[in-house]
């Protein structure tokens, strides 16, 4: 090969043409690179001329402001190895959030940003700058003078010509290297501000071509003559050149900047301020590393991010993009970082063929040693060391490129994703939810619809799933670009190396792609099955475990385990599909070489007639082995970007969708005639206004008074909690005006001068909305902590005692959806947010319906009519009509969606919407008759409380007692309920546990001799193949060998190659089929172990973990045994078993081996021992820090309205951010670490090679080219293989975290028995409902207080109970104790003469019957809801809903309905219920879960405030019900609402555990001490309860 202007070939074998040396590499290299860089940079120079002059003030700003400087000690990191570092703690006490944000703000960058009160100021002083920088300077004028110098001696002692080109090539390098060190001038210098970062990337590019130059040139005057000029300028120009990139190697890439910013207590990160050495070989992790070998890491060793991995500057660059779809929005952001990234990409694809390459020239000259010179074998051992560490660098530059815009991604998708979830219409959610109920079959059939609603779960799997997939495909688009490169040059090797056979083997790899791409759409279509149920049976145990308590009320857990185990067992048949799959796709991996290589061999020899050498065998297996992994990634790299285009589509609908009106609908500004707060003609509904069965407010004119309280009442399901919500501007507004003050400039609210309140609004929902973190910052929720207001809200909401009670008082963690607290508890919580507020306007949505009456009446007193409410606006929905009218300014009465009647209490009573109760007639009486002002009067309760209340509470001041409020309210600390990180290693039997659910010892037998009998078949392959290439003809090559027999055929070597292959493709397919089966095993009988141990817990488990944490178990840990914990003991079997062959080859060859093999195995050894300790800690962490993102995303979908209310998205929008960061930081140094160790590996894996190949270069005259080509085969695997086992190690040590964390749940404390064979019950019983309790106590746990404490009473066959008492005095407890949902520490329940602790627990549950006080409803129907197991006629269950007033008549089996009943969701059995019943209001559910009881017609039922949420008139008729339905039952009713059982026959009064009264309520009644008849008449229907109790008791003694 020659250059056009230089003749003759450019390599003579020995160094390159004197001419091409000269002309391309020291003239035209030079000239080309100095106008490249010139080019570039003019751009940036322009700019960077006009800042010249500039100069920064923000550091003498920031060191003459007031805060003070502290010493910090110095961090074991490369920034603290190189720096002092100072910190500014700027640290205050957390300033009050600012509340609101409009859509527009929500869109702009500046959403979650960094408060400056979140961050610390870290001044850094790096060392050695002036050093470096002189130094660069010196050795740059010692070039520049070595070069005049040059010229000088050229042109006095060399003649004409010679003089001439002598003298241009110094020229050209004088120029070089002048314009160097301007651009070392420019950025060394301290006057110049602002310089570009180019100039260093630029001057470390010279410096590192002109090193190579110099390389060349030193090699030069080794092998050629040269005179002394050339030797001196040679030499000194490799001296100066590796001078200066070794100290451009160990320079930071920038100017490192006076301070940084950082998270308050985090460090610094240290990647921007890297060398170009640690840069390019993250040698940067080092000091995490060795942190991790010392101690287990926690989030306090973990850097802060880098600027540019901050999710703010992320979210700012990618909206600077022009708008326009998703996916083109999202290329613009980062074509930059794919442009560099994909540049690293190509020359590592280019590289990554070095060592094939300089493996076929050592075989080539041990094959004919004459061929070259000896030293130029030295010089491919050489390279054959250098080029894996160059691969290596440009692979991990690459990978770590792409996984930076991975990570990116990911940010920025979860960021839009949330902001958008902010702005989603509220009304879409349940609408979404009813579509998918309607028609599953069609959701079935159409999984992937794009057009389809988006749940609530899909909007979570687009954060959860499909903003992975984005990212991911980066290392996709990344194989994508190697796949590319890499087959274009394989087959330009292939023909240099096999000439035209090569066309056989191109022919039978793409043979093979057929195949692979049918296994990867079977993969991909069982996945997506398997996902399909994997969705199905996690969103089934979902509503199991929320709805646990209610299954083992009903003792349903046998027939949930069997549907649950049902969805299981058609999961794992497609897990087994998938495995066989897998199995078969081995064909395509392990039969990959040995099937090209056959055919081709076979074209090569039988068909080009060519003899097979050591040479072409050995590097053509080299190719095909790195063509292997590209053919075998091709499908799935485009399946993977087509999963991700899909998902990009998916994000781009939900991100295109119609948001909420809320914000236009309150832009309006009220003029003279309009109210301030309410409505004008305004029609609603909750949909578009078109479907019939869409409920719709109509026709709403409302002007609440403003400072005044107004009621809104009306019957279950009249649209009372609609028309708040259309008020908040949540719903779809089809005519008319709504008008409520807002956020209408997008600033907060200013706070009144003289009352501190802000023209806001707070809500508080019916159904309590907490996030899960302590109490007190519940109630704050964000605004500052007022100590005074905060003491007289939680007085005013009767919370007080509670803190207490609670072992840490305010402090309490509340849990996942307040679990640690009662229904009351959680609904005062709301409140006292509501309350706490500076809103003036507050919207109470039936807020006292899950309170006790004391609780109640505290409530209205203190808190509604307290003086925190003086001046502010309360609209309260409530059943409650007596109590609340007293202070009622206001009253609105709805019915069907439309204002029956609105007006003052006496105006909407006289027009008979109230009905006629005589408890309504006083409270009117009383409102009419009252003090206007609520600020100075409202009626006090406290004389009729003094009795039943606790004393503390009970202030006529309204201000609690000083000192017991100092010590309810002292900050008792609670730990934070996170979720325990395991530490160090697995043990070893958790390993045992999953090794034998795979399988016996008779399995592991058998895998094992599979293993080794494939490693066998595969090192025969290879030997035979040797033997092969060394059976030439006597024409052929002189074989080293003398005593090689006589020549046989190519066809005999070729054939027993072929069924060598057969054996070992057959082998590798049973291996993966027989251990991936294991795996199969393992999975059904963990998941049967795990499921069975949960169902069995106890109650008090479920009471003290959260669900999520249960949950978690059953979905990540259970995925993760199945998809990933199989595979990786896969592979650890594989990768050990092939290093170890690899070691025991190389070595039986050249047992020194043993020796170069032990050191370089030390060092591997430490790099693997850096790497595991801290990425297993690493892992746990960032598994650890995930999971509150989804949890506070969760709680934000379900929390929407009360958000939006509160006006607070901004602040959760930083909260979502917060909490992102935080898990990408282990994220982000836990792949910094994964290159860290590719990199390492890869050179470990070049020193094996270069060792190796050093041995058969010295060992020339004694092996023969085959056997060199058979360990060189081994070797160049070493590096691929140990990254694969590390990875592996890794990957199964907390993959096997998992296998931990189930088998933690496989043995819990289970409860009872089910069946107790030698005692059990009749089969009817019981068929009395005689019941005693003799002295019964009960406890939680040990530890904990008695909350029963030794009661007795005894309870008739068919009498009703009722059971009074404030809040907390154990009345849910005495009926979870009938179902020993806690066992007797002392005493006994009886009925019917039975000890219910001496039977099993199926046996009494199904005797019984309870309706909880939360109504528990699941996914699926009507008609599910009520029969879950088809044990009813559908007559039966009309019936059961006409009793219970959900229905007025039972529908004829073939009778048309009229259109009022279609109306009627209940009239149609197949109507949705989605989870948890969110598209019926709370009494309706309440109403369905007493239905579900009537169906069972126990002789024992427990009515758990079975009522609260009923409207007052429903409550009546129902009550009504229970006693002509269960007349023959024995009932325990929990109740709040005394009308309810005051025609009992008994009342059982508890407080604090204890029985304090229990008689008939006449006989109560009659006593004037008795705290029943102080709780009548706190309720303020004292004469009509004593009058129905004696009709009741009259009727009971006749």
């Amino acid at each position: 090969m020659s250059s056009p202007y230089c003749p003759g070939p450019i390599w003579d074998g020995l160094d390159f043409n004197p001419c091409f040396n000269e002309v391309y590499i020291q003239s035209l290299l030079p000239l080309s690179l100095l106008a490249i860089s010139i080019a570039l940079l003019f751009q940036p120079i322009f700019g960077f001329v006009r800042r010249l002059v500039k100069r920064s003030r923000q550091f003498n700003i920031l060191l003459h402001g007031d805060d003070t400087l502290t010493i910090v000690p110095s961090r074991t990191s490369s920034i603290a190895d190189d720096e002092h570092l100072y910190r500014l703690n700027t640290t205050e006490s957390s300033a009050e959030y600012s509340e609101g944000v409009t859509p527009t703000e929500l869109a702009s960058p500046e959403v979650g940003a960094v408060q400056d009160n979140d961050v610390d100021i870290v001044f850094l002083r790096p060392r050695n700058v002036r050093l470096r920088a002189a130094l660069e300077h010196i050795f740059l004028l010692g070039l520049i003078a070595v070069h005049t110098v040059a010229i000088a001696i050229s042109i006095f002692y060399h003649p004409g010509d010679d003089r001439f080109h002598l003298s241009t090539a110094h020229l050209i390098s004088i120029g070089f290297w002048t314009y160097a060190l301007v651009l070392a001038v420019g950025k060394n210098s301290r006057f110049i501000m602002d310089v570009p970062p180019a100039f260093w990337s630029h001057s470390s590019i010279l410096y590192f071509t002109q090193w190579l130059v110099s390389i060349i040139q030193i090699h030069s005057i080794f092998v050629v003559q040269h005179d002394s000029l050339y030797k001196v300028v040679a030499f000194f120009d490799f001296v100066f050149c590796l001078s200066l990139w070794t100290v451009s190697l160990t320079t930071p890439q920038g100017r490192i900047p006076g301070y940084v910013e950082t998270r308050i207590g985090t460090q610094p990160n240290p990647e921007p301020y890297a060398s170009l050495y640690e840069i390019l070989t993250l040698a940067w992790m080092y000091s995490l590393l060795f942190k991790g070998l010392k101690r287990t890491l926690t989030m306090d060793d973990v850097w802060d991010l880098s600027p540019r991995f901050r999710v703010k500057s992320i979210l700012t660059d990618y909206r600077a993009v022009e708008k326009s779809s998703f996916p083109m929005r999202l290329f613009g952001y980062c074509r930059r970082d794919l442009f560099y990234s994909g540049l690293w990409t190509v020359v590592q694809a280019f590289l990554s063929f070095g060592p094939t390459l300089l493996i076929r020239a050592i075989l080539g000259y041990l094959e004919d040693p004459s061929s070259e010179p000896r030293h130029m074998a030295w010089v491919y051992v050489g390279l054959l060391s250098v080029a894996p560490l160059i691969n290596a660098v440009c692979s991990v530059q690459s990978q770590w490129g792409f996984r930076g815009i991975a990570i990116r991604l990911r940010e920025l998708i979860v960021g839009e994703l949330y902001a958008k979830s902010l702005l989603r219409n509220a009304a879409s959610l349940s609408r979404d939810e009813d579509h998918e109920s309607k028609d599953k079959k069609a959701k079935k059939e159409n999984e992937h619809d794009e057009t389809a609603p988006l749940t609530t779960g899909s909007i979570i799997n687009l954060m959860a799933v499909d903003s992975f997939v984005i990212s991911d495909a980066c290392t996709q688009v990344q194989q994508l670009i190697t796949v590319v490169v890499m087959l274009v040059i394989s087959f330009a090797l292939l023909f240099d190396t096999l000439g035209i056979s090569a066309i056989a083997a191109i022919i039978s790899m793409f043979a093979l792609v057929p195949g692979n791409y049918w296994t990867a759409r079977q993969f991909g279509k069982t996945m997506r099955e398997m996902m399909t149920l994997t969705d199905q049976r996690i969103q089934k145990t979902n509503e199991v475990l929320q709805s646990i308590k209610i299954i083992k009320y009903f003792a349903w857990e046998p027939s949930f385990y069997d549907v649950l185990h049902g969805i299981r067992k058609k999961e794992t048949e497609k897990l087994r599909k998938r495995y066989i799959l897998w199995s078969t796709a081995g064909f395509l991996w392990y039969g990959f070489t040995p099937t090209v290589t056959f055919f081709t061999f076979g074209f090569y020899t039988l068909v080009a007639k060519e003899e097979l050498t050591a040479t072409i065998a050995f590097t053509s297996i080299a190719l095909f082995s790195l063509m292997r992994t590209p053919m075998e990634i091709l499908v799935d790299v485009f399946s993977s970007i087509v999963e991700a285009s899909v998902s990009m589509k998916r994000i781009d609908r939900f991100l295109s969708e119609e948001g909420t009106t809320k914000y236009e609908q309150l832009s309006i500004q009220p003029d003279a005639n309009s109210p301030y707060i309410g409505f004008q003609g305004a029609s609603f509904s909750w949909g578009n206004g078109i479907k019939e069965r869409e409920f719709k407010l109509q026709n709403i004119s409302i002007d609440f008074p403003v400072g005044k309280l107004t009621v809104v009442v009306g019957p279950t399901g009249s649209g009372k909690t609609s028309l708040l919500m259309a008020l908040l501007g949540e719903m779809k507004l089809l005519k008319g005006e709504v008008f409520l003050p807002s956020r209408r400039d997008g600033n907060p609210p200013k706070p009144d001068p003289e009352t501190g309140m802000t023209d806001a609004v707070a809500y508080c929902a019916q159904q309590p909305w907490l996030l899960n973190d302590s109490i007190r910052n519940n109630i704050t929720f964000g605004s500052r902590y007022i100590e005074s207001r905060y003491k007289k809200c939680v007085h005013a909401c009767a919370l007080l005692r509670d803190f207490d009670i609670l072992e840490y008082g305010d402090q309490t963690q509340i849990g996942e959806k307040g679990i640690a607290l009662s229904g009351g508890q959680k609904q005062r919580i709301s409140l006292a947010r509501a309350l706490y507020s500076s809103a003036k306007h507050l919207l109470l949505d039936d807020c006292l319906s899950a309170v006790d009456s004391h609780s109640a009446h505290w409530i209205y007193e203190k808190c509604i009519l307290g003086p925190m409410m003086k001046g502010r606006t309360c609209i309260l929905v409530s059943h409650n009509v007596s109590l609340t009218l007293v202070g009622a300014d206001h009253v609105v009465a709805i019915d069907n969606g439309k204002i029956k009647v609105q007006g003052t209490a006496a105006e909407v009573y006289g027009s008979g919407a109230l009905g006629e109760d005589d408890g309504i007639q006083n409270s009117v009486s009383q409102n009419s008759s009252r003090i206007p002002s609520r600020a100075t009067s409202s009626l006090s309760l406290a004389p009729k409380l003094k009795s039943t209340v606790q004393v503390d509470e009970v202030n006529e001041n309204d201000e609690p007692e000083d000192l017991e409020t100092e010590i309810l309210l002292k900050s008792r600390e609670n730990p934070q309920q996170i979720e325990d990180s395991e530490q160090g290693r697995v043990s070893w039997d958790v390993y045992l546990t999953y090794l034998r659910s795979m399988g016996s010892y008779s399995f592991w037998a058998l895998i094992t001799t599979i293993y080794i009998s494939q490693q066998l078949v595969q090192l025969a392959q290879t030997v035979w193949l040797r033997e092969w290439t060394n059976d030439l003809p006597d024409e052929g090559i002189q074989q080293v060998n003398a005593n090689a027999s006589s020549h046989r055929s190519s066809s005999y070597y070729l054939w027993v190659y072929g069924l060598a292959s057969i054996a070992y493709i057959v082998i590798s397919i049973l291996r993966i089929f027989v251990i991936m089966m294991g795996v199969v095993r393992a999975s059904k009988r963990l998941f049967k172990l795990l499921l069975q141990s949960v169902l069995r817990a106890t109650p008090r488990f479920f009471d003290t973990t959260p669900v999520g944490r249960i949950l978690n178990r059953f979905s990540k840990d259970i995925e993760t045994i199945d998809m990933n914990v199989g595979p990786d003991v896969y592979s650890i079997g594989h990768t050990t078993l092939l290093l170890l062959f690899v070691v025991i080859t190389i070595s039986f060859v050249f047992p020194a081996f043993l020796i170069a093999g032990a050191v370089i195995g030390i060092i591997y050894a430490g790099f693997t021992a850096c790497y595991l300790s801290s990425a297993r800690d690493l892992r746990r962490i960032n598994s650890v820090t995930r999971s509150p993102i989804y949890q506070h995303f969760g709680e934000t979908l379900a929390g929407l309205s009360t958000i939006r209310a509160y006006g607070c998205e901004k602040r959760f929008v930083e909260g979502n951010i917060e909490r992102l960061e935080y898990n990408t930081r282990p994220y982000w140094t836990f792949w910094g670490l994964m290159c860290w160790l590719m990199l390492r590996a890869e050179l470990i894996g070049g020193a094996v090679l270069a060792v190796t190949s050093g041995f058969l270069v010295s060992s020339v005259d004694k092996i023969d080219a085959g056997l060199a080509g058979l360990c060189l085969t081994y070797a160049i695997t070493f590096g691929q293989t140990t990254m694969w086992f590390v990875t592996s190690y890794t990957n199964i040590e907390m993959n096997m975290n998992s296998v931990e964390r189930v088998k933690e749940y496989m043995n819990l404390e289970s409860e009872a028995p089910d069946v107790i064979d030698e005692s059990r019950p009749p089969a009817d019983w019981p068929d009395k409902g005689a019941i005693s309790v003799e002295h019964l106590t009960l406890r939680y746990a040990p530890e904990l207080p008695k909350v029963i404490d030794d009661i007795s009473f005894d309870v008739k066959p068919r009498w009703k109970v009722g059971i009074v008492g404030r809040t907390g005095a154990g009345k849910s407890t005495i009926a979870g104790a009938f179902f020993r949902f806690l066992e007797a520490e002392t005493g006994s329940i009886s009925i019917d003469g039975i000890d219910i602790a001496k039977i099993g627990l199926r046996d009494l549950r199904t005797g019984l019957a309870i309706i909880p006080q939360d109504p528990t409803l699941f996914t699926g129907t009507i008609r599910s809801n009520l029969d879950p197991f088809d044990m009813y006629a559908d007559i039966d269950i009309f019936q059961a809903l006409r009793r219970v007033k959900l229905i007025d008549t039972t529908p004829l089996p073939a009778g048309e309905l009229t259109e009022e009943q279609k109306s009627n969701v209940f009239y149609n059995l197949g109507s949705p219920v989605t989870e948890g019943g969110g598209n019926l209001s709370q009494g309706q559910r309440q109403l369905v879960c007493l239905a579900r009881s009537l169906l069972k017609s126990p002789r024992v039922i427990i009515l758990d405030e079975a009522t609260a949420s009923i409207d007052y008139e429903t409550d009546a008729q129902i009550q009504l019900t229970i006693r002509q339905e269960f007349s023959q039952s024995t009932i325990l009713t929990i109740a709040h609402r005394l009308r309810s059982i005051i025609d009992y026959d008994m009342i059982l009064v508890l407080d604090s555990g204890r029985v304090k009264e229990y008689n008939k309520p006449h006989l109560l009644l009659q006593d004037a001490d008795s705290i029943f008849r102080s709780m009548c008449e706190s309720s303020g229907e004292l004469d009509a309860l004593e009058q129905l109790a004696a009709e009741a008791y009259a009727l009971q003694t006749s």
